[in-house]
């Protein structure tokens, strides 16, 4: 509950209609009294003042409303829904306990039953600042930037707290792609408030985003000096370092190790000695993730996830709210899904621990929703992490293994990572083309007479090494065009940026063409206005991949560094297209004239990729499911034997063999020797594409 005074919301609930009039309520002198704590910020006290109001005066709707604001601000979300859902049985016209359980749904992760509440709170009293300011949030985190924006606006209007208004709308300049509007905000804040470690990150990440690597490390700097612990600001510092040309592999890998020594616990980590630790019994693993959606994370587990081979149960813990056609899918494939975005790092890993959760999945990293000294507190005997944030090692003694495969991890590379590495035998991950990919259409080039190159990656992956390397193929292609699309390229700015840069490499600004971003269909759609896909560096695509391949675009990389500078070189051979992974600057553009040259074969190379892919081991789910069942159940074994992780490889049969030593494991219980899926044997060369489809 806030403390500041609404015009027309009362601390006192008005007794419905339904209720007796004669119902005993709290009088003037107890309310001021549990507002005296509440001010004061002594929510424990004032929590217990409030119950005390409910068991007095148990039909008083205000005792039930700030025991519900007590609740939430102590963290017991769930109560605090109880202790509201009894405050407006009673009074069901109060606009603030209307707020506060849009709040509390906010926090259980329901957006849809958080917006309901919000727009009965502003029903009941329009001119209510804070009700704006709540429904700006949930309308942010449904999507929803431009109605958000406005009941931000309409916040700061009513005379809500002026910091959390601007706040709110600097995220979303950014979501908008308003980048100028957005810097000016988050610079007024932090003129005003100099050491708020939240403006610097947040101001860090926006330059970031625009590819600006040297301011977004200064702001980065800055927010660590002033909070060494804030371990927000120096994940995206380490995310950053990864997106700069200019930062090598092993710079890289030595900032990573600076994470244990800079992040001390508060707590020692959780011992375990399963109740069950019978090498075959059925395997309880978890899964933190914020992305567990429309989102790369679901989209490269979900249909490994539906063909595992049995003998283990998936226990989801989401840190976000959304749920669409992948989260219903992955929930189907779960034994139980908790939100836990309002659950702290020490809280989550107790409930994880308490869930007797045997091997724990990081699907987040430094990235969106991470939970790292969750994972630090070790809450199940073996951590791992997969997809999600997954650019390199992770650096801490808490993960055992990291699941790889052989591209992405080759041999020499097992001393830059802090985890023992699981070799799959194909790709790390098992794509999932939507049901809505639009039809493939006729090569652009086929009626542009030039050619069309493009790349929907992040734009924060695009830096002047590599427009400087772009504008090369463009030289040697003189009519081609080059077709950008993401959110940066709403802004005007930053499109300048790009255009300025290029034209110092000599590629007017005619030969660009840059666009916002669209609903997931049309963006795959815009593929059919692109021949070659162009891939970034030093961090690669990934998602978009695998997209552009599913839309018949080949795509060129030139692997980097590090794990994140690798993704599509593994798709691309798992794929079957290794002649698409180059090693230096002048294999990459000499390949992409190549391609460039020969528009008959670029022409049936098109209208090939889509079916290649599909029966590649980039999209075959039942392989994937079983080298990831055998994987598995053989870090478990290994745990119930007393042994320490140690580096694995898995055969295409399903045998398991440790990379020193060679012991082998043996075959996945229920494992089907035979192989079950379609092989692919793919090739470049026309004759043997032609000869493969069918």
């Amino acid at each position: 509950m806030s403390a500041r005074k609404q015009k027309k919301s009362s601390d006192r609930a008005k007794p419905h209609r339904s209720s007796a009039k004669s119902a005993a309520i709290a009088p003037p002198q107890e309310q001021k009294k549990f507002l005296e704590l509440y001010n004061a910020r002594s929510f424990i006290e004032a929590e217990h003042y409030a119950e005390k109001l409910t068991q007095r005066y148990p039909k008083d709707a205000f005792g039930w409303k700030v025991l519900g604001s007590c609740l939430h601000k102590n963290g017991q979300i769930m109560k605090a829904k109880d202790a509201l859902s009894q405050s407006l049985q009673i009074n069901t016209n109060d606009a603030q306990a209307q707020h506060l359980m849009a709040r509390t749904w906010y926090d259980l992760g329901d957006p849809t039953q958080a917006m309901a509440y919000a727009n009965k709170a502003l029903t009941l009293e329009p001119s209510f600042s804070q009700g704006h300011h709540t429904l700006a949030e949930v309308l942010t985190e449904s999507g929803n930037y431009q109605n958000a924006f406005d009941h931000a606006c309409k916040a700061e209007e009513l005379g809500y707290e002026r910091t959390s208004c601007l706040l709110t709308k600097g995220h979303l300049f950014i979501k908008l792609g308003r980048y100028n509007e957005a810097k000016q905000t988050y610079e007024m804040l932090i003129s005003e408030i100099p050491e708020n470690i939240h403006f610097l990150n947040d101001i860090a990440n926006l330059y970031k985003d625009l590819g600006q690597f040297s301011f977004a490390e200064k702001y980065y700097h800055r927010a660590c000096e002033i909070d060494p612990d804030y371990q927000a600001a120096f994940s995206n510092y380490l995310i950053c370092k990864h997106y700069n040309p200019e930062c090598s592999g092993n710079e890289i890998y030595h900032a990573i190790r600076q994470w244990e020594s800079r992040f001390s616990l508060n707590r020692t980590p959780f011992q375990h000695i399963p109740a069950n630790n019978s090498s075959d019994k059925i395997i309880r693993i978890g899964l933190v993730s914020s992305g567990l959606r429309l989102h790369p994370v679901g989209q490269m587990i979900c249909a490994a996830l539906e063909q595992h081979l049995g003998g283990m149960e998936f226990h989801a813990y989401s840190t976000n709210n959304t749920n669409d056609h992948i989260t219903e899918r992955l929930k189907k494939c779960t034994k139980s899904w908790h939100l836990v975005r309002h659950l702290n790092q020490e809280e989550l890993a107790e409930k994880i621990q308490k869930d007797e959760i045997d091997i724990l999945f990081d699907l987040s990293g430094y990235g969106d929703g991470s939970r790292l000294k969750t994972m630090s507190y070790k809450p199940a005997p073996i951590i791992v992490k997969w997809v999600g944030g997954l650019i390199n090692t992770m650096g801490l003694p808490a993960f055992d293994y990291l699941l790889s495969d052989r591209f992405e991890t080759p041999e020499s590379s097992d001393n830059f990572y802090t985890e023992k590495l699981i070799r799959l035998p194909n790709d790390y991950i098992c794509y999932t083309p939507p049901n809505y990919a639009p039809s493939i259409k006729a090569l652009p080039a086929l009626y542009n007479s030039f050619i069309t190159l493009g790349c929907f990656n992040n734009p924060a992956k695009i830096n002047r090494v590599l427009l400087g390397e772009w504008a090369k193929i463009m030289q040697d292609l003189p009519e081609s065009r080059l077709l950008l699309k993401s959110i940066q390229y709403s802004s005007s700015e930053y499109c300048d940026f790009i255009r300025d840069v290029m034209y110092e490499y000599g590629i007017s600004a005619d030969r660009l063409i840059l666009e916002g971003p669209s609903k997931h269909r049309e963006l795959l759609d815009s593929y059919n206005r692109v021949d070659i896909a162009l891939d970034t560096w030093p961090y690669s695509g990934g998602l978009t991949t695998c997209e552009a391949f599913m839309m018949g675009v080949p795509v060129v990389t030139l692997p980097g560094p590090t794990f994140a500078g690798r993704h599509s070189a593994t798709h691309l051979i798992n794929a079957g297209m290794p002649e698409l992974v180059t090693s230096s600057w002048e294999e990459y553009r000499q390949r992409v004239v190549e391609l460039a040259s020969d528009i008959p074969n670029l022409s049936v190379i098109r209208a090939c990729l889509r079916q290649f892919l599909i029966q590649s081991p980039v999209c075959d789910a039942e392989k994937f499911g079983k080298h990831f069942s055998t994987a598995m159940r053989a870090i478990w074994q290994r745990y119930c034997e007393g042994n320490k992780a140690t580096a694995l490889k898995i055969t295409e049969e399903g045998g398991v063999f440790e990379e020193k030593g060679e012991k082998f494991y043996g075959l996945q219980k229920n494992y089907d020797s035979t192989e079950r899926s379609k092989k692919s044997n793919i090739s470049l060369e026309i004759d043997h594409i032609l000869k493969n489809i069918k």
